[in-house]
């Protein structure tokens, strides 16, 4: 794929989840929400104070973001480099998920599954059955 195109795939995604983001109540709730306790009502300027904290988070939260990034990166280099890692991580999860259909196939196995709330104690009575 030329380099032009993957650049505007990537400048596609950026802007998809640029607009995701934006468009989250979420994310103005908990700006609402969080900043206000950390403005000084006596420093003045309230807006310019929740502003800063805002893009202090945003920058925190880039600088996190870029340094996953970059460690994410270097361990999938590690991995890629050593394929007898894949080999063992597909039997740790074959086995694991096999032992788990086992599990699931023989009930007597398990237990009786039982509710945590029980019927007495909220009140209602089967009928027949507390005679």
């Amino acid at each position: 794929m030329p380099a032009c195109c993957l650049w505007r795939g990537w400048w596609r995604v950026y802007r998809q989840a640029a607009l995701t983001n934006l468009l989250n109540p979420k994310v103005a709730l908990f700006f609402i929400a969080f900043l206000p306790q950390f403005v000084d009502a006596r420093g003045g300027h309230a807006v310019a104070q929740i502003a800063m904290l805002a893009a202090l988070f945003i920058v925190a939260g880039a600088v996190f973001l870029l340094a996953l990034a970059l460690a994410i990166g270097r361990i999938g280099d590690w991995l890629r480099a050593r394929p007898g890692f894949w080999r063992v991580q597909r039997r740790i999860m074959g086995t694991t998920l096999g032992g788990l259909a086992l599990w699931l196939a023989l009930p007597q196995r398990r237990g009786r599954a039982r509710s945590p709330v029980s019927i007495q104690a909220i009140g209602h009575r089967a009928p027949g059955r507390y005679e």
